[in-house]
């Protein structure tokens, strides 16, 4: 009696332990179906964030004395060093939104002090370049009369290096934290194209910023009004590079399209079933 007694409880010990392991694997593959869940919308995310950006950055820097006649009239329309200044800054939010998005997700998986720490170190070592950086391109290149370096145009621009090492950082830390899920492609370069715009619709961005920046020099000399010839041509211009670059992406980034509908979808549904 004793022996079979022992012989149920080691059979139910058994089932025990394997009733376990199968919870063990269950959680384990729910987690890692959230974290490449989280992978593929982290991705859309700041692609999304770049695209915006890259329209800021190429179309925005190119019309800026435009943009400022319309808002602050011809006076501050005229001033070079106005609308320099306005242009750099589209340049920037570029850089500030992709560091903000990258950097958001870093404060929000990080899980240990080392992670905290190692952000830590970085913002000093960063707000040590920008020290160095400030320094030269706001009082070294100050002597650029057409607005174009230093001042303010170069306080802009110490800042966008700053952003471009710190969002440098926070995706490496990205590429890290989901490679020890073995989520997303180990390689650099492959993880860098699920983020960025596909290649030909980032040459078609780089000729239209050439091509209205060409139209800018040309239409714009000697400051015409706003109500010109000139500006009016200029405008044109943009317009059209504008429908060519939306329709460059919207060829060659359906994936992309559907993917970001169907997280607004989701979301959505979500919302509805949290009321």
């Amino acid at each position: 009696v004793d022996t079979r007694r022992r012989g149920e409880l080691a059979r139910d010990s058994d089932k025990g332990s394997n009733d376990d392991d199968k919870a063990d694997d269950y959680k384990s593959s729910k987690c890692i179906a959230l974290v490449e869940q989280l992978y593929k919308t982290y991705c859309i995310l700041i692609k999304l964030v770049l695209y915006i950006g890259f329209t800021f950055a190429v179309f925005g820097s190119n019309y800026a004395s435009i943009l400022l006649k319309i808002l602050a009239g011809e006076r501050w329309g005229s001033n070079p060093e106005a609308s320099a200044a306005l242009s750099s800054f589209c340049i920037y939010i570029a850089l500030m939104s992709l560091n903000g998005m990258t950097e958001a997700f870093v404060y929000g998986v990080a899980e240990s002090g080392k992670d905290v720490g190692s952000l830590a170190v970085v913002h000093c070592l960063v707000g040590g370049v920008f020290y160095v950086a400030a320094s030269f391109l706001v009082i070294h290149r100050n002597d650029h009369s057409d607005g174009s370096g230093g001042g303010t145009v170069g306080l802009v621009m110490a800042n966008g290096i700053c952003m471009v090492l710190r969002s440098v950082y926070s995706l490496r830390f990205t590429k890290s934290y989901f490679g020890k899920y073995d989520v997303g492609n180990a390689r650099t370069l492959t993880f860098l194209k699920r983020l960025f715009p596909r290649g030909p619709v980032l040459l078609m961005f780089f000729i239209c910023y050439n091509i209205m920046w060409w139209s800018r020099c040309t239409m714009l000399v000697g400051n015409p009004p706003l109500l010109s010839t000139n500006t009016g041509l200029h405008l044109g211009i943009g317009i059209v590079c504008f429908i060519v670059t939306g329709l460059s992406m919207y060829m060659l980034e359906r994936d992309f399209i559907r993917s970001l509908k169907a997280m607004v979808s989701r979301s959505k549904n979500n919302k509805e079933k949290e009321e």
